[in-house]
């Protein structure tokens, strides 16, 4: 699975609209899809972004499956609230 197929299904397990997820960035939706669909190139700054967003460590997104990098962006997003 790519980075890209990873965020895009991290992205749906927990709920997260393409929207919801573009303005935490402050990218417009369609900014935002350009990347997720591999129209515009995912920078390694934007990758971060997207994983400071969530809570994790690049190395965590890389390492974990999906199921458990989701427990995790819940139990932290619970925890930073």
């Amino acid at each position: 699975m790519t980075e890209l197929e990873k965020i895009r299904c991290l992205r749906n397990v927990l709920g997260w609209s393409q929207e919801a997820l573009s303005l935490r960035l402050n990218l417009s939706q369609r900014q935002y899809s350009s990347i997720e669909t591999g129209k515009s190139k995912l920078t390694l700054r934007m990758y971060k972004e997207i994983c400071d967003v969530w809570g994790v460590t690049r190395r965590e997104f890389e390492d974990l499956h999906l199921e458990e990098l989701a427990e995790i962006v819940k139990e932290r997003a619970i925890l930073r609230e």
